[in-house]
């Protein structure tokens, strides 16, 4: 189960995902990474913030992850 705290570093995470403060939303969800160490979804999102933010090779390292997490998960191949 997620906690509050948890909760509200995706909050922000998503946030700054979505409003183009790409590093900041790379860093709040690579905390997340270490949090939701088994949460495909958290690992996808960390390798979008991070693909925008330019850091290619963290982008690919958290894809690559979440495909480890759950190789039906399709969304993580097309990114």
């Amino acid at each position: 189960m997620i906690n509050t705290n948890t909760n509200e570093l995706t909050n922000r995470a998503q946030y700054c995902l979505h409003s183009g403060q790409f590093k900041e939303a790379e860093s709040l969800y690579s905390q997340l990474c270490t949090i939701e160490k088994t949460n495909e979804e958290i690992w996808l999102l960390h390798a979008v913030a991070a693909a925008e933010a330019g850091m290619l090779q963290t982008a690919l390292t958290s894809a690559s992850r979440a495909i480890e997490l759950d190789n039906t998960y399709v969304e993580a191949y097309l990114t």
